[in-house]
């Protein structure tokens, strides 16, 4: 019984010490928003212009619409995909708007293939935007493997986590030497919001969860090496992987799918102003949960100030 009442009380304290968290988060970044607004116009910053763009996951979705809009002429891009069909007809959208495009077909999970294919498009012209866009959900996966515990959450987790890894590795090499560039993750909304419960879904919640605490990490480490990191958190674009939603009938249908272009425009402009976490089609609770205890809200020259920092010697 005395250990029943502990827990209940040991739960209790927890609870309210989230809701003071919460609630003394949404004063600081009330209070933040003047200092903010009076920063940008005394410290203006002027958008980033990208001119070697390397993109995964880039035959579809959300991928494949950010190649189409940073496609101009003499931009560089550097596409890759498993689905060489598909990837196919994005060159030809993006060299039909000027731009000069190199497509590999390969999967984020093979280390040495990611390696060489960013090498490869970093030794013809330097990488200044790499964007790790390539990502699975479970209702995708589960239509051809119904073991959603244990194979599918598997192949989640190993896509959305490895293949960050595998992207980002090599470029973050190349930028560091020049101390220059922007490294962009597609995590989700869902990263912002917690875990999930639903079997279908719990590992795709995690490995968002951990995409927007990497991004915010390595924003962290590398401010002072002049490289910027933007985490975007989507929330429903239409794209292939929200229709597979409702073929798995999850009832997703009654949410509102922004759409894809005009979500992507957003996140290019969160991404030329190296904004830390770009959040779209979440609402206010997004917008609330982005500020990440005033992440977006604190200035770039002022968070180079007060941001944690690792030991320089170890980068």
């Amino acid at each position: 019984m005395a250990v029943l009442v502990s827990e209940h009380v040991e739960a209790v304290v927890m609870n309210m010490y989230k809701i003071c968290c919460m609630v003394v988060q949404i004063v600081v970044i009330v209070c933040m928003l003047p200092y903010k607004i009076i920063s940008s116009i005394l410290f203006p910053n002027a958008p980033k212009t990208f001119s070697s763009v390397f993109i995964t996951g880039a035959s579809s979705g959300i991928g494949a619409e950010l190649a189409k809009q940073y496609a101009s002429k003499g931009v560089r891009l550097t596409l890759t995909a498993r689905r060489v069909d598909k990837l196919s007809e994005v060159k030809s959208q993006c060299e039909a708007l000027g731009a000069i495009v190199h497509t590999v077909a390969l999967d984020v999970m093979d280390k040495d293939a990611m390696r060489k294919a960013v090498c490869e498009a970093d030794d013809k012209h330097p990488l200044d935007l790499v964007i790790a866009n390539a990502g699975v959900a479970a209702t995708t996966l589960v239509q051809k493997n119904d073991k959603v515990l244990s194979d599918v959450s598997s192949m989640v987790t190993e896509v959305n986590v490895i293949g960050v890894c595998n992207t980002f590795g090599p470029a973050l090499e190349k930028m560091q030497l020049r101390k220059r560039g922007q490294l962009v993750i597609n995590a989700s909304f869902s990263g912002l919001i917690g875990v999930s419960g639903d079997p279908l879904w719990f590992a795709y919640f995690s490995s968002k969860i951990w995409a927007c605490t990497y991004g915010m990490g390595l924003r962290s480490i590398l401010k002072l090496q002049n490289i910027g990191v933007t985490v975007l958190c989507p929330g429903f674009i239409k794209t292939e992987l929200v229709a597979d939603f409702d073929k798995v009938d999850h009832g997703f249908s009654k949410f509102h799918a922004a759409d894809c272009a005009a979500a992507v425009k957003q996140m290019r402009d969160g991404i030329a102003n190296d904004v830390g976490v770009v959040h779209v089609n979440g609402g206010m609770l997004g917008w609330l949960f982005a500020g990440a205890f005033g992440y977006n809200l604190i200035p770039s020259f002022l968070w180079n100030e007060i941001a944690p920092s690792a030991d320089s010697s170890r980068h």
